[in-house]
């Protein structure tokens, strides 16, 4: 499954991953006017004294609890919630090709940087001190938001192609030049397509040529020559480049 995280603040369901996954829901309110016309003579049916139906618990996919020797507390296709699973024999941080063959956590792309077996989370405490299995990728740290995700993982150290933010020089079209948080140089993402002044929540949401500061738009710049309105300005952004704002 092909994901793309966000640096800026996403919130996601983090009950859905965490701690006390458990729910309660509230009966039906009886309609007054229902109510109204029972009378006292109604038959109502025996109590049901039959024996209520085994519910397991959810499993945690955060502490990897809950779930039988050999499965893998994670996430099904599509699914909100957590459930235990058939696990396999890859380790954190180690290439995967599918969701079974992790022992634990979900195997995912991020960014087109290659299927990789990542850990769950809801903090960066969560990250902290993890060691991945022999050859895996070590982790980052950062616990990152996944865009339309339930969940959260851990950020690997993952190879991502540099590139210039103004020349747009990604060598896949599919992607964009954007600056990612944790990253020191900018890096191609999977480009997005909300125009200049549009709407956003990260960086990459962009089209190629922008990036999205406080949820809007900006085109990039290296001087006020490059901004389109007469009365825009190139303000500071990252380095050398600036994002054109109106005066």
């Amino acid at each position: 499954m092909k994901s793309r995280w966000i640096a800026l603040p996403l919130s996601l369901l983090c009950a859905a991953m965490a701690c006390d996954e458990g729910g309660t829901s509230a009966s039906p309110a009886v309609d007054a006017a229902t109510s109204a016309d029972v009378t006292a003579d109604v038959v109502r049916s025996p109590p049901d004294t039959s024996a209520p139906a085994d519910v397991s618990p959810p499993c945690n996919a955060i502490l990897q609890t809950g779930c039988s020797e050999g499965e893998n507390c994670t996430y099904a296709t599509n699914a909100t919630a957590p459930s235990c699973q058939p696990g396999g024999d890859k380790l954190y941080g180690q290439q995967c090709s599918g969701q079974g063959d992790c022992a634990e956590g979900t195997c995912i792309d991020l960014n087109g940087t290659g299927s990789y077996c990542y850990k769950f989370c809801k903090t960066e405490l969560h990250c902290s001190g993890v060691a991945p299995g022999p050859g895996g990728k070590a982790f980052k740290g950062p616990c990152l938001d996944l865009t339309d995700s339930p969940y959260k993982v851990c950020e690997l150290d993952v190879d991502y192609e540099t590139c210039n933010l103004l020349s747009q020089d990604c060598e896949d079209s599919t992607k964009g030049c954007y600056v990612s948080s944790g990253e020191p140089a900018p890096v191609c993402l999977p480009a997005g397509t909300a125009p200049v002044g549009g709407g956003c929540q990260g960086v990459s949401d962009c089209a190629p040529g922008g990036t999205c500061v406080n949820t809007k738009c900006y085109k990039l710049c290296a001087s006020e020559s490059d901004c389109e309105t007469t009365f825009a300005q190139c303000s500071s952004y990252f380095g050398a480049v600036g994002i054109c704002e109106e005066q």
